[in-house]
């Protein structure tokens, strides 16, 4: 007879509860800007709060910002190899092609010399 009562009694004053107290987050921090109100409409990016743990130890973020910089400053020196040997390569190419091209055309003549010759 009184369990429907207790229940919704338990229920209410649970749900109750749980607004008046202060709530614990999984990680440590502070809220940053006051919550959402019951009912409110939450924004474009779907946030309800922000946890900002103000006594975090940021070191391994800015350890990990330099090893992005390096690498980004890898990168930039690597592909900036990468177009001097291109550049080699190409002058390397054109150059082949132009000594082959003489070499023929030298060739081409004492082969026509020693025809006259022989005629």
């Amino acid at each position: 007879m009184f369990a429907p009562y207790l229940t919704s009694v338990l229920f209410r004053d649970a749900a109750v509860t749980t607004w008046i107290n202060v709530a614990t987050a999984p990680i440590h921090g502070n809220l940053d800007g006051p919550p959402p109100a019951v009912g409110q409409r939450l924004g474009a990016d779907g946030r309800i709060a922000t946890v900002r743990n103000l006594q975090a130890d940021p070191s391994e973020m800015e350890r990990s910002a330099a090893e992005v910089a390096r690498a980004e400053a890898s990168v930039a020196d690597l592909q900036a190899y990468l177009a001097r040997i291109q550049d080699l390569d190409a002058r390397w190419r054109t150059r082949t092609a132009d000594y082959a091209d003489t070499f023929k055309k030298n060739l081409e003549i004492e082969i026509n010399g020693a025809r006259q010759e022989l005629a």
